[in-house]
């Protein structure tokens, strides 16, 4: 019964990558949520023009780790 923590970086291909670590991002907490987990955001860092640079979260709940790994 063991959490997870999951960390998403956009690296490299600027404002795409960047969107897409956000689309990312968005489709981990709403699985979380659907399976009745608990979300924390713990670090956040927006991209220059849209998406995100970097994100870290982490997500609480029964066998959260077995399900992300």
């Amino acid at each position: 019964a063991c959490g997870a923590f999951v960390t998403i970086q956009a690296g490299e291909g600027g404002s795409d990558s960047a969107d897409w670590a956000e689309m990312l991002l968005r489709m981990y907490i709403r699985w979380a949520e659907e399976h009745g987990h608990e979300i924390e955001v713990l670090e956040r860092s927006d991209g220059e023009d849209a998406g995100i640079r970097h994100a870290t979260i982490a997500i609480r709940g029964d066998h959260a780790y077995g399900w992300l790994k």
